[in-house]
C-alpha cells in the first residue's frame, strides 16, 4: 500500500501539480487568487511533500533509526510550516494596509487631490502588486496628470495581467484616451477599431459592462482642450463601453458608420504632450 501511494504521488499527482503551476493558467491563478486561496494551495503542496517525505522514511529506515528519522523530520516540518504561516500572516497585514491606502487614494482622487491620490495608490500597489483595480486606477491617474512615461510602463504591466473581458475593455479605454491626448483623432479611432474588432464576436445582450466611472478623465486638462468633434467621439465611445447603444447603433458602431454619421474628423489636430501649454 505504501509503495502504491508513493508511486501515485510521485508518478501522477506531483507531475500534474507541477505542470499546472508552470502553465499559463497556473501562473495567472497564483497571480490573481486572493490570499486565502493561495494559502490553501500552499498547504496542499506542503501536505503532499510531507507525505512523500514520510513515505520515503518508512521505506528506508527501520527500528530505532526510523523513530529518530521521524522525530527529526517532524521537527523540521513543524518549523517550515510555522514559517509558511508567518509569511501569510505578514502578507495579510500588507494587504490590509494596501486596502486602506487604496481607499484613501480613491477618496483623494474624488476630491481632486491628484498628487496625494497618486502617492496613496502607488503605495497600495507596492504592498499588493497583483491588485488589478489599483493598477487600472493608477494608470488612469498617470494619464490624467500627463505622466506619460509612468503611464506607458503601467500599460505594459497591465497587458501581462489582464484576463477578464472588463479588464481588457478598460485597457483599451486607456489606450484610446492616451492616443487622443498625445497623438490625435486618427490614432484614437484606430484604437477604437481594435477594441470593437476584438469585441465583435460577443453578443450585445451578453456583454458585461466594466464597473468604471469616466468622470475623472473628462476633468483632465487635456480633455478640456478637445474640440466638439473629439468630445463627441469620446461621448459615443463611452456610451459603447457602458452598453448604452441600442441594437441598431451598436451594429452601426461596429461597422464604423456611427462615428461617420456623428463625428467629422478635425482638419487639424495638435497632439497634447507633457510640454503643451494649456490655455484657460
Amino acid at each position: 500500500m505504501i509503495y502504491f501511494l508513493s508511486g501515485l504521488l510521485l508518478g501522477v499527482i506531483i507531475p500534474l501539480l507541477i505542470k499546472f503551476i508552470s502553465s499559463g493558467a497556473g501562473r495567472l491563478y497564483i497571480l490573481k487568487a486572493r490570499l486565502i486561496k493561495r494559502y490553501w494551495l500552499i498547504c496542499a503542496i506542503f501536505i503532499l511533500i510531507s507525505v512523500i517525505v514520510y513515505l520515503s522514511i518508512f521505506k528506508r529506515y527501520t527500528g530505532d533509526s526510523l523513530d529518530h528519522a521521524i522525530s527529526v523530520v517532524g521537527q523540521n516540518i513543524t518549523l517550515l510550516f510555522a514559517i509558511v504561516v508567518g509569511y501569510f500572516a505578514f502578507e495579510q497585514v500588507s494587504i490590509q494596509k494596501a486596502e486602506q491606502k487604496q481607499k484613501t487614494g480613491y477618496e483623494n482622487l474624488r476630491q481632486r487631490k491628484l498628487g496625494r491620490a497618486k502617492s496613496d495608490l502607488e503605495d497600495s500597489l507596492s504592498l499588493d502588486p497583483s491588485n488589478i483595480n489599483t493598477l487600472l486606477n493608477l494608470t488612469e491617474l498617470y494619464l490624467i496628470t500627463a505622466d506619460y512615461k509612468a503611464f506607458n510602463e503601467k500599460v505594459i504591466l497591465l497587458e501581462s495581467m489582464v484576463i477578464d473581458r472588463p479588464e481588457k475593455v478598460l485597457l483599451h479605454y486607456l489606450k484610446v484616451i492616451y492616443a487622443l491626448f498625445t497623438k490625435g483623432y486618427d490614432d484614437a479611432v484606430r484604437e477604437i477599431n481594435i477594441c470593437v474588432k476584438e469585441e465583435g464576436s460577443i453578443n450585445i445582450a451578453e456583454r458585461t459592462i466594466p464597473r468604471w466611472g469616466y468622470g475623472e478623465i473628462v476633468l483632465a486638462e487635456p480633455f478640456k482642450r478637445f474640440n466638439e468633434n473629439e468630445k463627441k467621439l469620446v461621448e459615443i465611445y463611452f456610451r459603447y463601453l457602458q452598453n448604452a447603444l441600442n441594437t441598431e447603433e451598436m451594429v452601426a458602431y461596429r461597422n464604423g458608420d456611427l462615428l461617420l454619421q456623428n463625428v467629422k474628423p478635425p482638419e487639424q489636430h495638435l497632439p497634447i504632450t507633457e510640454n503643451t501649454t494649456i490655455k484657460s
